[in-house]
């Protein structure tokens, strides 16, 4: 899997010179609210849990590796995502979930559980969702099936309960909660 590089700053090589006036300090915005207007990727919500693990005392070099990587994995995955167009509310809420289980988590297997979890079971009547497989996760993961051939009955009335579930306020807008 290829590293995802996120910049933060800005390319100062394309500003003109008048952006460039070092004598001039930034001001903040007259109504008090601040935005950044730079391009920043989703995987940005993965940093509070980067700075928590490096910050860590008292866990094994192994432990420590595992997570890491885990987490890259995650930025990756979430990265990906984010060039399919998938809103920012589906990829903060796998950011935060899976940052924190991945944190949590101390086996490699329990690891590979979080990474890679089961698709959900289908019993006769329903979808039981692997309890590693995040809401955010399956709803985009049924888009993506949907993409690829039509969905039969079961899989469209579980792909619209999640998305009730994801969007009420866009579900009850379209009239479908």
């Amino acid at each position: 899997m290829p590293a995802v590089k996120t910049q933060v700053t800005p390319d100062i090589s394309v500003l003109s010179p008048e952006e460039l006036n070092p004598d001039q300090s930034p001001s903040l915005p007259e109504d008090d609210t601040l935005s950044f207007p730079y391009d920043i990727s989703p995987s940005v919500s993965l940093v509070p849990y980067f700075a928590e693990l490096i910050c860590s005392e008292g866990i094994s070099e192994k432990l420590f590796a595992l997570r890491f990587d885990a987490l890259k994995m995650l930025q990756g995955l979430i990265h990906h995502y984010d060039e399919r167009g998938y809103t920012e509310k589906l990829l903060n809420g796998i950011a935060e979930k899976k940052g924190a289980m991945i944190m949590s988590a101390s086996s490699k297997t329990e690891m590979n559980k979080i990474l890679k979890p089961k698709a959900p079971h289908f019993d006769g009547a329903r979808f039981i969702a692997d309890r590693y497989l995040l809401p955010e996760e399956e709803l985009i993961c049924w888009s993506e099936a949907s993409l690829r051939a039509p969905l039969n009955e079961y899989a469209f009335r579980r792909y619209m309960e999640l998305f009730c579930r994801m969007f009420p306020e866009e579900s009850e807008a379209l009239h479908i909660a």
